[in-house]
């Protein structure tokens, strides 16, 4: 059952318990209440690439601890 109050709020009677009802404009597409929030696209992080320098003087760094055996720390 529908109770309309003498200073116009709507009220709900469902099972002996009274509701307030508020009005939705219908321009709304998106309820607050029901609906979740769209969350934003997550962007994709840029990978990082060395430039071609540093990657020649690690390659050759490595080459030296293989050919003198000594520890990797490369």
């Amino acid at each position: 059952m529908v109770i309309e109050t003498f200073d116009g709020q709507l009220l709900a009677n469902i099972d002996d318990n009274l509701y307030l009802m508020e009005e939705v404009a219908e321009h709304e597409l998106v309820s607050k209440e029901f609906d979740a929030p769209k969350e934003a696209p997550k962007k994709e992080k840029k990978k990082y690439i060395p430039p071609m320098d540093a990657s020649l003087e690690k390659k050759q760094l490595c080459e030296l601890c293989c050919k003198t055996k000594a520890p990797l720390w490369c």
